[in-house]
């Protein structure tokens, strides 16, 4: 490959990332105006559009409950994964059974209906996988939670 081809695909890779980012960034933006109904100011489509931006961003921001709380459970999440990478390369027996810790931990939230609120479905794809990830890794604590919660009623 010489150095022309190298260049064209950094470019070409550049050029799908900031449309990437751009769109996320906009995709609220674009789902108001693409949704107005006839007759509606602009200006409402406008506003419409700033405050379900705004609640993405808030729900992205503190889907664990606050601002820290996400940045603790994004760091354990990247911690599993890397945790998981290396059981794989060096202890194949132990990346089975975190993978089977966490099937079970997916299985068991979803049994749970921890998924089905009001902040997962303003995640995007990949805020989603880290909150079921995350809750999977924790699932006996939400067990746990959801057993006392059903005792106490």
């Amino acid at each position: 490959m010489n150095r022309e081809t190298l260049e064209l695909l950094v470019f070409v890779g550049m050029c799908f990332a900031a449309s990437y980012l751009l769109m996320r960034e906009f995709r609220a933006y674009l789902d108001a105006v693409f949704s107005r109904s006839p007759g509606e100011p602009w200006a409402d489509v406008w506003k419409r559009a700033h405050a379900e931006h705004d609640l993405n961003r808030k729900a992205q921001l503190e889907m664990f409950g606050s601002k820290w709380a996400t940045v603790g459970g994004r760091l354990l999440v990247v911690g599993l994964v890397i945790a998981g990478v290396w059981f794989l390369a060096f202890v194949p027996v132990a990346a089975v059974l975190l993978a089977v810790y966490l099937a079970w931990g997916l299985y068991a939230t979803r049994s749970l209906g921890l998924t089905a609120n009001d902040v997962y479905a303003r995640l995007l794809k990949r805020d989603r996988i880290t909150y079921r990830l995350l809750h999977a890794a924790l699932w006996p604590l939400h067990a746990n939670q959801a057993k006392n919660q059903s005792g106490n009623q």
